[in-house]
């Protein structure tokens, strides 16, 4: 717009000074020559402005539409040599591979395709939840170029691609749970400055996840811990209710008739105990599993000792009868109150629960022993049937979208199948 404005001017005035020249030469015919030799120098003057403006504008244009061409595969295989190379894939190395990508091209070319690469093999290098890797990652942007200078290119998405590689680190960050911090953003704000669309992403992310780290009531540690243990004992505890449950760490070394020695995780509450011991002994109970619990991204395989819901007897009361009026707080109390026995936290719709257990290996050997271990604490369980309800390993199912046609018929007439066994 600019530019077309100043031609625009440009011409005017030549215009003008050409009439001015014509008028004054008319007038005196004997110096023609040296109105044809300004003349000339005027057009070629003019011929100059428009070679090297517009050549500016339309280099400008073509710069343009190069850093809008989205990044390919191809250009992102260029990098992959720096992470494939390597024959130790840690933290160290990928920190290390940046680094040495910073030192050997000081003008950062191929800058974004090296961010893309670095992204693609975080998994396989196991830093996808590491923020100081991040940073090392947001810092290979070079500094100061990419800073809009006016209101204009702040809104236009100025240096368009840069800024989409820079969102596409940060959504990842959002998408692992990693909150950003202060070097974060001085990191940001040095790159693309704080009126960059890269800014307003890093300001909304350190404002709300902050606000909704906290809203999950079953916090977990950071980090979760390795021990596979733990991780059941964090699982029992999720899911247990009553805060009265105590959780208790079994051996099945210790049990003469097992076959598989592996360690057992059981979850038990004193209200729990009592409904088996109310539970008659004409009924089976059965242990129903595996189901999966998830902690974070990481699933765990837990059984279940359930119990037939409790139905109890409904009396329906026609509340617009007036026919017997009763006051508040004196004389018999309704039926419907001496009917109906409050139940405990534990007896749901669809079945009674009874007890939780996690186990090393998922065995049916493994929750036989767990309801062996059960029995020393609840003696009532020698009394009664407990049926085993044992269903296909979800670990062991294979994905609908990767296995042949026969393997997966095969499996999908497997999962349906259980085995009730007698103990």
């Amino acid at each position: 717009m600019l530019i077309h404005r100043e031609f625009s001017l440009m011409c005017s005035r030549i215009i003008i000074k050409t009439a001015h020249y014509n008028r004054f030469f008319c007038l005196q015919s004997y110096n023609c020559k040296k109105f044809n030799i300004t003349s000339e120098t005027l057009m070629k003057t003019l011929k100059y402005f428009q070679i090297t403006q517009f050549s500016k504008f339309h280099n400008t244009k073509s710069n343009l539409k190069k850093s809008l061409q989205p990044v390919g595969e191809e250009n992102i295989a260029t990098r992959d040599h720096f992470f494939l190379k390597v024959k130790k894939k840690d933290r160290e190395t990928f920190l290390k591979i940046l680094e040495t990508y910073e030192t050997h091209d000081k003008i950062r070319r191929g800058h974004v395709e090296m961010i893309y690469a670095a992204m693609k093999y975080m998994d396989d290098f196991g830093v996808p939840g590491d923020l100081q890797v991040y940073k090392k990652i947001m810092d290979v942007f070079p500094k100061g170029r990419m800073i809009p200078k006016n209101l204009i290119q702040a809104e236009f998405f100025h240096f368009s691609r840069h800024q989409e590689c820079a969102l596409f680190v940060l959504d990842k960050m959002e998408y692992s749970g990693i909150c950003p911090d202060k070097e974060m953003g001085d990191i940001i704000q040095t790159s693309f400055g704080k009126s960059s669309h890269v800014y307003k992403k890093y300001a909304r992310m350190l404002y709300w996840m902050p606000k909704l780290k906290n809203i999950n009531p079953y916090m977990l540690p950071d980090p979760i811990p390795d021990d596979v243990r733990e991780l059941a004992r964090l699982a029992l505890k999720k899911m247990s209710v009553d805060k009265r449950t105590k959780i208790e760490e079994y051996d099945a070394e210790e049990l003469e008739d097992s076959l598989d020695k592996t360690w057992i995780m059981s979850a038990q509450s004193p209200a729990q105990q009592k409904l088996i011991q109310e539970h008659p002994e004409d009924k089976a109970i059965f242990v129903n599993g595996p189901s999966l619990v998830w902690l974070s991204k990481i699933s765990i395989t837990y059984y279940t000792l359930c119990a037939d819901p409790k139905i109890y007897p409904v009396l329906e009361e026609d509340e617009d009868d007036i026919s017997d009026l009763k006051l508040y707080m004196f004389g018999d109390p309704k039926p419907k109150s001496l009917t109906v026995k409050p139940n405990s936290i534990h007896e749901q719709e669809d079945a009674t629960i009874l007890g939780m257990c996690c186990t090393g290996t998922s065995s049916k050997d493994s929750v036989l022993s767990w309801i062996r271990f059960l029995r020393k604490s609840n003696p009532k369980l020698d009394k009664i049937s407990v049926l085993l309800k044992i269903r296909s390993s979800p670990s062991s199912l294979v994905a609908m979208n990767t296995a042949k046609e026969d393997s997966t018929e095969n499996e999908t007439s497997s999962e349906g199948d259980t085995e009730e066994t007698k103990s």
